[in-house]
C-alpha cells in the first residue's frame, strides 16, 4: 500500500493496481484470509499467512467499507463444525470400515478384535454424521438450532441468559430461557466470533 494505492501481485507474478474507492466490500474467510470485492467482482483475495489482509481490512472499516465474515452478518450467520475436525472424523469412518470389511472378507468375525472393530466403526460414523449436521442459525431474531434429526427453534429475545462450560470435548457455550438449558454449541464452530457479537449486542446476561 502506497496512500490510497494498492498494488496486488498475484501468484503468477502479475502486478494489479487498485485505489480504496474501488473497494466496495470486505468478506473474511473463514481461515482468516481475506476477499476483496467492487459490487460483486472479486478483485483479488490475500491468504490468512499475510499481515496485510487484515491491516488492509482494517483501513477500510475505517473508511467505512462493510466487512463481512465468508458472506455472513452479525444480523444472519450459521455455526458450522470446522473443516478440519470433519476431515479427521471421516478418515475415522473409513479406516474402522475398511478395518471391519477386511475381517469379514477373510471370514474372522468371530475372532476377539471384531466386535470392538464393529462398534468403533459405528460410534464414528454416528459422530461423523453429528458434525456434518451441526449448525446454529441466526436470521434476524430468529435461532434454529440442528444437530442430526433434532431442530430446535426459538427467538433470540427469549434468552435470558448463556453460559460457557468446559466439557469432554471441548468448551460449549448454553442457551438458558426460564432457567433451562435449550440448546448447546461448541465455540470452536464457525464463525464463533459472529455469536459472541451478537450476543453482546443483545446484552444478554453471561453466567460463569
Amino acid at each position: 500500500m502506497k496512500g490510497d494505492k494498492i498494488i496486488y501481485r498475484s501468484y503468477i507474478g502479475i502486478k494489479h493496481y487498485y485505489t480504496f474507492a474501488d473497494i466496495t466490500r470486505v468478506s473474511e474467510r473463514l481461515d482468516g484470509g481475506y476477499e476483496f470485492y467492487s459490487g460483486k467482482k472479486k478483485l483479488f483475495r490475500i491468504d490468512n499467512n499475510l499481515s496485510d489482509g487484515s491491516k488492509l481490512a482494517i483501513k477500510l472499516q475505517v473508511k467505512q467499507v462493510p466487512c463481512d465474515k465468508a458472506g455472513m452478518t452479525v444480523d444472519k450467520f450459521t455455526l458450522k463444525t470446522r473443516g478440519v475436525y470433519k476431515a479427521v472424523s471421516a478418515m475415522s469412518v473409513g479406516f474402522f470400515c475398511w478395518m471391519v470389511w477386511v475381517m469379514i472378507e477373510q471370514n474372522e468375525t468371530n475372532i476377539i478384535f471384531f466386535r470392538p472393530m464393529l462398534a468403533l466403526a459405528v460410534i464414528s460414523l454416528i459422530i461423523f454424521i453429528d458434525l456434518i449436521t451441526d449448525r446454529f442459525s441466526v436470521n434476524g431474531t430468529r435461532v434454529t438450532r440442528r444437530r442430526g434429526l433434532i431442530v430446535k427453534k426459538f427467538d433470540i429475545s427469549e434468552i435470558e441468559s448463556t453460559r460457557l462450560k468446559k466439557g469432554l470435548f471441548g468448551e460449549k457455550i448454553e442457551f438458558y430461557v426460564k432457567g433451562k438449558c435449550i440448546a448447546k454449541v461448541s465455540t470452536n464452530n464457525q464463525p464463533y466470533d459472529l455469536l459472541d457479537k451478537r450476543i453482546r449486542k443483545e446484552h444478554i446476561l453471561r453466567k460463569r
